[in-house]
């Protein structure tokens, strides 16, 4: 079945490793037994020598010569016996090979696997271009044996008389322990029709006489193709379907040399195979509906494809699941791998073949890895090798019934003279009066339609008389002598027989050879299929079900073996003394006059002036020349209008060229053709121009291809284009862009020439892609499922010419419609083999379709578990695979009904469905389906970026609003780095300094290893501080790189933890999520527990009405326990787990809320999380309900840094792990929120130079005290008032700063408990003072460093317990008023200076014209001066 990427040779060129049981299961012997490769065997004929051909040496040669040029070539067979499958297997078992297809194309017999060539072999794949070899588990024979044709209607009473009710009754129905199959469900391959291969033979019985057959259950015309055909022995096997047959002188008389139009030629009894035919057989046409439901029932699995029964079936389908479930895996795989890589999705760069991504990646695993992934043409050959196993091949037993079906939907189409039988057998039984029965039968108008509409010749018939007698039944008087005697001198001495029959009698008994009756024998299988169609009508018996076989009764109960040879015995007299001759005087006649009315010069020229035939234009209009009306009667009754008369010129050349063609002469069939060709192309007659064309084709295949490679091909193309052209003439569909319900005969025979010339490989050879167009062409005309089977076909040769993306597009549309046709698996299969090469491209929107596709199809089909992983993916896809908003409606209702009314399989869809291989989730809980719930993930619906993923420590300061100074940000994290580094730095400089003055020590003696020498022993000792803060710094970075130094998070318990992504809705439709929250698990080492709402399993007993609420500070979101809480031991295995009930103590709690999302849009979800409990927690991913009922949970996937510590890791893009989603919960601690205020509310603006008064806010609202509160900013602005009222020198600090810059202040308060400590939920204002500087917007960093207070502690500036606020401000300064100073010697007085200063306002914040706020007040003006004294000038501001 599925093959390719996940065989072992495809593994290994991959270098995946991919597993192949499932492969192994598909392809290999159950039994552990080698299959050996199947063979042909080119078989020449037999000759026998007759006394006239042993006389002459040279006629012997000729003969022989003209035996080597009639054989055929090879029949393609691709690889037989090769696949279990019973959509795909193949026509010939390993145990029963069918019968020989000499009978059937002259000389090329298949043999079985183990058989060898005694001649050249050759193969059987196609040659180079063939399909791969496949092993397969051989299979016994069917266990039922064949069911029975109807009976012939006499020709008396044109009806079927039952056996007597007694005999009947007596009767006992097939066995069904037998063996044997069905001779319909496996016909024979052959590139020739059987009407090409077999001559008929007209039987005309009387009542009485076909009643000697209605007492075996079957007609006279089926006794006598089934014994009048074979030798068989006395000893036969039921078991193995082979009957031995031997060439007895007794019952084969030798055959002499036959009299060709041109030569002679040596026959043999193994090229003379009859078709005994009735009334019914050659009247009408069968119905175009008829042939539809036929073939439609062909393409069904037959039971006999299914030796274990449905439980085979069954399981073929199960393989072909998983097979198609490795497929969805591996382009996952693909596609993370890709995500990794930094591909793009829908680029053609392949991926590497890194199959996950590790934290740590020693030499020996990089080492390993495939430096040269394979390229983009190799990955998809890779997968077209996988996927060609699900194409069928010529020899596929569903595909073989499928052209027997249609080969013998087209026999009585009248544009052919195959079926015009050269001999006519009159039955008369010995129970009436035969001699007058026999002179009744011999009258004209007994003889069927053809020869009464002129199609046929009633003159041009030998009639053979044949009285039958009942051994059992008859007359005891009966004496053989007198009525042979009789009935020759009536009717002549060559033509006369009496044969006997039915020397066993209704019963079941055992005759002295050792034969039983009580089994049906093995020869009504064994010589072949029979026409579905009895009376032009569907049989009743033709199907894929044997239970109207087995109810049957059994065949030939009253035959013994000395009947059965008594029948071959008459046969073969009949062909050695009444057919042969009858053919050759027939070829002889037809010779002379095409020789006279077509051959010479003169007959060529007289052509040019041939006027075209003006009656009906093909074969479908009547003999007035008017168009049908549509009429189905009307078309059959067009149909049985003879265009070319029996005695017309045209219709004995066509006569002539099927004798021979009959006879295998095909170089004088070849040439016959050739002369009335042009005749039907001048009078229009497209079907018979094209059946010329089909048998030129035909003849120059059977001579050697080799020699008429253009002919063939021109030839092929001008027989389709004709078909087609009479097919359009008899169409009766309105609409034309509509496929057709039923095809016109022209399409069936178009469609039987593409499937018999792509079954053969001599032609095939070297044209596969102009095979594959002609193929591709033809289905336009065809019904869906006429259409199916030629672009399935087409698929195979754009295969062999390496069309790798044409194969699986005509795959795909083979689905389509086999879909369309109502045939469920085949669609199923082309569909899968279309996944199977598109999954290795890059062509999202085609993989979408061929989702949907099968997603649909496996719906239909009731295979509910796939079904809902395609429509999974499809909702994740963009546009949901790009169709329209109804179907995304569609799969969305189809994947909840699965999930609602089929838990079973919606589980095992969830079991198969979207886990990395690094999620850990194979260690899910085994729970039973009551307290597993269903939960779909990683299906990419709503997408979730995971690049998007933020997480913000304290979730709960952004959701407070306040009027603050500006607009908040999050500022650059160079700037914010700097000020702690500073910050930290002044602070130990600053307890080194307290250090010192406390133990008497120098600044000297401190500061010797310092390089700095500013002059200031604080100021050096800061920047040696700095100094080494970003050495430490950059070390850690450095270690960073190299995957030395990841450490986790270090957060709280008690503290929210929110993370925000970004989803998608990438469907048409509105969706509402609802519970969204987010997955995550904490273990704690105190307890020794983890906990987690990771797998979806849950108690159903849990009463979630008794669920409790958590609330904390400075929030108001409620926060609850999650759903799928499990605990388990933090040593023991995940399946131990338990549930959490919602009345217990969780370890972390989480928010909940509803998205409600519009169609193709993008939000910002939000979520919350809050850790209860010390330990090392991780937030997994987020779950959610999709439409109230269905469970999506997604896992994020976040890649870690790239390592640069190794040239290799470099140049192999090696990432280390992702610390982002970690955290390591610790004990409670504080936490601080900034705000700024205005003391004045009114106040709108800040100006240039403006000192106002501003309130500095501090909340704790984290669960714990905090000391030591060092506000750090980036500007000198702000200035804390000193409420002391202490009177302080100009070179004291001011405004509580520490160190030198001015920019670190210890924070003054008074707490409610303890002097500079905060406590939980406590508010302090601090009043400063903000004198803004620069114009324009301008950002002023604030960052808070507070420590974790404890009773026990040391108050210490450093402490290694403490944490950081920030607070970002974007502040618009506005211009105010700009001075300028000017100072000049004064000319009235010595010594003195004028001093002039000038004012401008420039406030433009707001419109002067509106407001009058904008004016500034100038009160005073102070000038500050050590050596002089400043005075008011009169007159002056």
């Amino acid at each position: 079945m599925l093959g390719g990427r996940f065989d072992a040779a495809a593994a290994a060129a991959a270098g995946g490793g991919r597993k192949t049981d499932n492969f192994a299961m598909l392809f290999g012997s159950p039994t552990g037994e080698t299959t050996n490769p199947p063979t042909t065997m080119n078989t020449t004929m037999t000759t026998t020598k007759s006394p006239s051909a042993a006389t002459s040496t040279s006629t012997a040669t000729e003969m022989k010569d003209s035996i080597t040029r009639s054989m055929p070539n090879d029949v393609m067979m691709e690889t037989p016996d090769n696949s279990a499958h019973p959509l795909v297997a193949s026509a010939v078992s390993s145990s029963t090979p069918p019968p020989p297809l000499v009978s059937e194309s002259s000389s090329t017999m298949v043999v079985p696997p183990s058989a060898t060539s005694a001649t050249n072999s050759v193969s059987l794949n196609g040659g180079s271009g063939g399909l791969p070899p496949r092993s397969s588990p051989k299979r016994k024979p069917s266990s039922s044996p064949s069911r029975r044709s109807k009976a012939v209607v006499s020709t008396q009473q044109q009806q079927k008389q039952p056996p007597s009710p007694t005999k009947v009754q007596q009767r006992q129905p097939r066995s069904s322990s037998s063996n044997q199959k069905r001779a319909n469900a496996q016909p024979p391959l052959t590139v020739l029709a059987s009407r090409q291969t077999r001559h008929s033979v007209l039987i005309l019985p009387t009542s009485d006489a076909q009643s000697i057959a209605t007492k075996n259950n079957t007609t006279l015309t089926e006794l006598f193709r089934v014994f009048g055909n074979t030798t068989p022995n006395s000893t036969m096997s039921n078991n193995n379907r082979q009957t031995t047959t031997s060439n007895n002188q007794e019952l084969e008389p030798p055959l002499p040399p036959f009299r060709s139009a041109n030569r002679s030629m040596v026959i043999t009894w193994d090229q003379i195979t009859i078709d005994f035919v009735s009334i019914q057989d050659m009247e009408g046409y069968v119905p175009e509906t008829e042939a539809e439901r036929a073939l439609g029932l062909s393409a069904c699995v037959w039971e006999e494809d299914c030796p274990n029964g449905q439980e085979e079936e069954e399981e073929e389908l199960k393989q072909l699941e998983l097979c198609v479930v490795d497929a969805l895996k591996e382009e996952e795989e693909v596609e993370r791998c890709r995500r990794e890589d930094g591909i793009p999705s829908m680029t053609s760069k392949p991926a590497s073949n890194r199959k996950s991504s590790t934290s740590h990646h020693d030499d020996d695993h990089v080492d390993n890895a495939d430096s040269f992934p394979m390229q983009q043409e190799e990955v998809l050959k890779e997968c077209a090798d996988a996927a060609i196993s699900l194409t069928s091949r010529p020899n596929t037993p569903w595909l073989l019934r499928f052209r027997h079906t249609l080969d013998c939907s087209t026999d009585n189409i009248g544009h052919e003279m195959f079926r015009n039988p050269s001999v006519v057998i009159l039955a008369a039984s010995t129970s009436e009066p035969y001699i007058n029965c026999f002179a009744e039968l011999a009258n004209v108008h007994h003889l069927p339609r053809p020869y009464q509409d002129g199609r046929y010749d009633p003159n041009g018939v030998r009639r053979e008389f044949l009285l039958l007698h009942d051994i059992m039944d008859g007359p005891k008087d009966f004496d053989e002598g007198r009525a042979l005697q009789r009935m020759r001198e009536r009717f002549g001495p060559g033509c006369c027989q009496v044969l006997r029959l039915n020397s066993l009698s209704s019963d079941p008994v055992v005759v002295s050879d050792g034969y039983k009756s009580v089994g049906e024998s093995d020869e009504w299988e064994n010589m072949g299929p029979v026409t579905p169609f009895v009376a032009n009508e569907l049989s009743k018996e033709y199907g894929p079900s044997l239970a109207y076989v087995e109810d049957s009764p059994i065949r030939g109960a009253c035959l013994s073996p000395i009947d059965k040879r008594a029948i071959r015995r008459y046969v073969a007299n009949m062909v050695a003394t009444g057919l042969v001759p009858s053919v050759e005087r027939r070829i002889a006649n037809l010779n002379t006059t095409v020789t006279n009315a077509k051959k010479g010069v003169k007959n060529v020229i007289k052509s040019f002036w041939r006027k075209p035939k003006e009656s009906v234009s093909s074969a479908l209009s009547d003999a007035s020349g008017h168009k049908n009306d549509g009429n189905q009667s009307n078309k059959l009754a067009s149909l049985e209008t003879a265009k070319y008369r029996y005695d017309s010129i045209e219709s004995q050349t066509r006569l002539l060229a099927d004798t021979l063609f009959l006879m295998r002469d095909f170089e004088a069939a070849l040439g016959i053709y050739r002369l009335v060709k042009d005749d039907y192309k001048h009078d229009k007659a497209h079907l018979h121009y094209a059946s010329v064309q089909e048998m030129i084709v035909l003849c120059m295949f059977m001579i050697d291809p080799s020699k008429y490679t253009y002919d063939v091909q021109h030839s092929i193309e001008t027989a389709l284009y004709s078909y087609s052209r009479a097919a359009d003439e008899e169409k009766d569909d309105a609409n034309p862009a509509v496929r057709p319900s039923k095809a016109p005969y022209a399409t069936r025979l178009a469609t039987r020439l593409c499937l018999a010339l792509s079954s053969a490989r001599t032609i095939c050879e070297g044209k596969q892609m102009e095979m594959a167009d002609l193929l591709a062409s033809a289905s336009s005309h065809e019904t869906p499922l006429g259409a199916a089977v030629l672009l399935e076909r087409s698929s195979s040769h754009y295969y062999q010419a390496d069309m790798i993306r044409k194969y699986s597009f005509h795959m795909l549309m083979a689905g389509h419609m086999f879909r369309s046709a109502g045939q469920e698996r085949h669609a199923f299969r082309c569909f899968a083999a279309s996944l199977y090469v598109y999954h290795g491209e890059r062509w999202g929107e085609l993989r979408s379709h061929i989702h949907s596709a099968l997603a649909a199809q496996l719906f239909g089909m009731s295979r509910f578990a796939l079904a809902m992983q395609f429509y999974a993916k499809l909702i994740g896809s963009a546009g949901g695979g790009r169709v329209s908003v109804r179907s995304q409606q569609k799969f969305l209702n189809h994947l909840v009904e699965i999930c609602r009314d089929q838990k079973a399989d919606a589980l095992v869809a969830v079991d198969r469905m979207g886990y990395n291989p690094s999620d850990g989730r194979d260690n899910a809980p085994q729970l039973s389906n009551d307290f597993q719930q269903i939960e779909i993930s990683n299906v990419g619906f709503p997408n979730v970026d995971d690049s998007s993923v933020r997480i913000l420590a304290d979730g709960r300061a952004d959701s407070l609003a306040s009027n603050t100074m500006g607009s908040s940000g999050t500022g650059d994290e160079s700037v914010w780095q700097d000020m702690m580094i500073c910050a930290e730095s002044e602070l130990r400089a600053s307890s080194i300094s307290s250090s010192n003055d406390a133990n008497g020590t120098s600044g000297e003696e401190s500061n010797n290893s310092n390089p700095a020498n500013s002059g200031n022993e604080m100021i050096d000792r800061i920047i040696s501080e700095i100094d080494k803060e970003e050495r430490e710094a950059e070390y850690r970075e450095r270690q960073k790189r190299k995957g030395n130094a990841r450490t986790v998070e270090v957060r709280s318990t008690s503290e929210p933890i929110t993370v925000s992504f970004t989803l998608t809705n990438p469907l048409g439709v509105d969706i509402e999520l609802t519970e969204m929250q987010l997955v995550a698990s904490l273990s704690c080492p105190k307890t020794g527990e983890l906990q987690s709402n990771e797998f979806s399993s849950s108690d159903k007993h849990d009463d979630s009405s008794n669920a409790k609420l958590w609330k904390f500070h400075g929030s108001e979101k409620v926060f609850e326990s999650p759903v799928f809480m499990h605990q388990h031991s933090i040593d023991s295995d995940v399946s131990e787990s338990s549930p959490v009930d919602n009345a217990g103590m969780p370890y972390f709690v989480v928010t909940k809320k509803t998205v409600k999302m519009t169609p193709s849009s993008s939000t910002v979800a939000s979520l919350e999380i809050c850790p209860l409990s010390k330990g090392d927690f991780k937030i997994i991913g987020v779950r959610f309900k999709l439409l109230g009922e269905v469970w999506i949970y997604h896992r994020f996937d976040i890649p870690g840094p790239l390592l640069q510590d190794t040239q290799l890791n470099r140049s192999k893009r090696v990432r280390g792990e992702s610390m982002l989603l970690k955290s390591k919960i610790e004990e409670e601690m504080p936490s601080l929120k900034i705000t700024i205020t205005p003391s004045n509310k009114n106040q709108s603006t800040v100006l240039q130079g403006q000192t106002s008064s501003w309130i500095l806010t501090l909340s704790n609202y984290g669960y714990a005290p905090a000391a030591n509160i060092m506000l750090k900013t980036n500007a000198p602005w702000l200035n804390i008032n000193d409420e002391t009222g202490e009177e302080k020198d100009e070179n004291s600090s001011t405004s509580h700063c520490i160190g030198p810059s001015g920019t670190l202040m210890k924070v003054p308060f008074q707490g409610t408990k303890n002097t500079g400590i905060l406590q939980p939920g406590e508010t302090i204002e601090v009043p400063v003072f903000i004198r803004t500087s620069g114009g324009g917007r301008q950002d002023f960093y604030m960052i808070c460093r507070y420590e974790l207070w404890k009773e026990d502690s040391q108050d210490s500036l450093v402490s290694s317990r403490h944490r950081w606020a920030r607070k970002l401000l974007s502040v618009p300064v506005y211009p105010s008023i700009t001075m300028s100073a000017s100072l000049m010697p004064s000319y009235l007085n010595n010594g003195e200076h004028i001093l002039s200063v000038e004012l401008m306002n420039y406030r433009s914040d707001r419109d002067t014209g509106l407001y009058t706020g904008l004016n500034v007040n100038f009160d005073n003006l102070y000038v500050i001066s050590r050596h002089f004294e400043v005075k008011q000038l009169q007159g002056q501001v």
